[in-house]
């Protein structure tokens, strides 16, 4: 007899298993817990689940609670969706519904079945109409889908003037309409239309709406309005009378028009070069002389080149965090406090002139990348003041939780991180043993990080920004510990997946802090190698060979700031105050 072997392949295998333990599931045979939500109870198998969703598979593998557990409770979720989610789970069919398609993302979201995920965002790409796109864009945001916020945006912009008549328009709240009057890209016939659009707006709920019409008109862009429709139509209109602060505006804007400095036809876009426009800078933080520096300077652009200071962020010094500004509240995260690496997260609401702590980092992290990336906030890479570190945690403001992503392919930390292109960049920065010329960007579409074109030269610290559709690395060190810090930039074009070489900074740095007003990058402090440093350094576009033009300096030196954009000249309360007035609860 041949001792031959022959091979067997059941090309039905997988689907015959899983119609077995649907049959077990319906007869509640051999099922291993019970799922509660709301007043619903419903049995599973834990391995079924656990294969289909990271979410379960952590629970029920992980030193967690629930791993023994024969009743666990799923929360904030709809019962009905969870339990199509387990049909799906043994069955691989859901229905996908008008009145499901929010509560299957939503659950499916917190389970991480991300298959689930992109068939809902699809469905309600392809759901898109003039009367419920601004909704789609919103909801998208909220559950951190950047496909679906993008495909949301994109349709806004080109169906502009249909959408701002819709009744959808008329019911948004104030911060949603600024962001769309902010949009450069537009699509409507004249900046006239979208005044008319404004008042209608205003005059939908009057008595509540009509003290931010100069908001409003500060969101617009009055440089592209004639003179004699600022004169005959918007000057005398009665919101605007009433409203000291916007008449201002308007009287200011005839002003600039009076003294021809002005020609509202000259460019096509909506956008605007206006100082009215630009917003503020703050510098925030970092090093100095006495190992740390809490305080807050801001720049101006009506008065360039001066820094004036404008608070503290923290009673304690706190270095080697992440910063960003969402929602008018300022974000300071993680760092150092002496040797010790936080996990800590505090909010200060420019508001109400408060701090609050929110719900700590899953991991300790200093010389952590902070990014906000299409509405959700990443923190990325950094130390735990044992090792570099390579992992990624995503915000879920839904859930008020810290959540793991894909981890990067290389440990980093003092690492630049920028928004681009729908993606985050992580530039340069060090591990244990040198400096890194490696970037990587991440989608979250895929859950992934992807290699890109390596830097010219080793940096870490570097001060990293988006300007003019490319993206700045400036200065850094090249190893460890180096005597002299590098005052090279170079600059990334996602076209051609190249960095190329640019004028130098006229000053060494390291620990830049890097930022873009209106038409201007600005690298702020830093360290030279010997002493911290106030000097600062601007580049601004069609100058020769991108240059770098030295202008002004800080209150305070200082490196490894974070500078960062805000719409509105700040200021921070009494710091002994504010400390005293933090609330440890998560409601933020």
């Amino acid at each position: 007899m041949s001792e031959d072997n022959h091979g067997f392949i059941n090309n039905n295998h997988a689907s015959e298993a899983f119609q077995m333990m649907d049959h077990f599931l319906r007869n509640k045979q051999l099922c291993d817990v019970t799922l509660i939500c709301g007043k619903r109870r419903m049995a599973a198998h834990k391995l079924v689940l656990s294969s289909l969703s990271s979410y379960f598979a952590v629970m029920f593998t992980q030193d967690l609670c629930e791993k023994n557990q024969d009743e666990v409770e799923i929360k904030e979720v709809n019962p009905d969706a969870l339990m199509w989610i387990i049909r799906y789970m043994y069955t691989s069919h859901i229905d996908i519904r008008e009145d499901n398609v929010e509560d299957l993302l939503i659950t499916a979201r917190l389970l991480q079945i991300e298959k689930i995920v992109v068939a809902c965002c699809e469905f309600l790409r392809k759901q898109l109409h003039p009367s419920n796109c601004l909704g789609i864009a919103k909801f998208a945001e909220s559950q951190a889908c950047p496909e679906l916020f993008t495909a949301s945006l994109n349709f806004i912009k080109k169906n502009s003037l249909n959408i701002l008549n819709e009744q959808e328009f008329l019911e948004l709240g104030l911060k949603d309409v600024l962001r769309l009057l902010e949009y450069d890209d537009l699509v409507v016939p004249n900046e006239e239309a979208v005044f008319d659009i404004v008042t209608a707006w205003v005059e939908h709920d009057l008595d509540a709406r009509k003290s931010s019409v100069d908001e409003l008109l500060r969101a617009m862009r009055l440089c592209h309005i004639s003179p004699d429709f600022l004169a005959e139509n918007i000057e005398p209109h009665h919101l605007v009378r009433e409203n000291p602060s916007a008449h201002e505006i308007v009287i200011d804007m005839m002003k600039l028009h009076l003294t021809k400095k002005l020609n509202p036809r000259q460019e096509a876009s909506r956008k605007s070069t206006l100082d009215i426009d630009l917003g503020f800078l703050l510098c925030i933080g970092g090093m100095d002389n006495q190992k740390g520096i809490n305080n807050v300077e801001l720049l101006d652009p009506l008065s360039p080149g001066s820094w004036s200071e404008c608070g503290q962020i923290v009673k304690h010094k706190r270095v080697q965090f992440g910063s960003a500004v969402i929602d008018n509240k300022l974000l300071v995260v993680g760092g150092r406090d002496g040797y010790k690496t936080l996990n800590s997260v505090e909010c200060y609401d420019f508001a109400t002139k408060s701090w609050k702590s929110m719900p700590p980092l899953s991991t300790h992290r200093h010389g952590v990348g902070i990014v906000l990336l299409d509405g959700p906030l990443y923190a990325v890479g950094g130390n735990d003041g044992w090792s570099f570190l390579n992992t990624v945690e995503r915000w879920d403001p839904q859930f008020r939780s810290w959540n793991f992503v894909a981890p990067m392919n290389t440990p980093r930390s003092t690492h630049g991180v920028v928004a681009f292109d729908s993606k985050i960049f992580a530039v340069g920065g060090r591990d244990v043993s040198s400096c890194l010329r490696s970037v990587e960007c991440f989608d979250p579409h895929f859950n992934r990080w992807t290699q890109m074109a390596n830097l010219n030269r080793r940096r870490g610290m570097p001060g990293v920004a988006v300007f003019q559709e490319c993206i700045y690395a400036v200065g850094g060190h090249d190893t460890p510990g180096a005597a002299k810090p590098s005052e090279t930039t170079e600059k990334y074009s996602l076209e051609a997946n190249q960095w190329t070489l640019i004028s130098s900074l006229h000053v060494p740095r390291e620990g830049a802090g890097c930022a873009v007003l209106g038409d201007t990058l600005y690298a702020v402090g830093g360290f030279d190698g010997k002493k911290y440093l106030k000097s600062i350094e601007y580049m601004r576009p069609n100058t020769s060979e991108d240059e770098w033009i030295v202008e002004g300096t800080l209150e305070h030196a200082r490196s490894a700031c974070a500078v960062l954009h805000v719409s509105e000249k700040v200021h921070f309360a009494d710091v002994s105050s504010a400390e005293n007035s933090r609330n440890p609860s998560t409601s933020d």
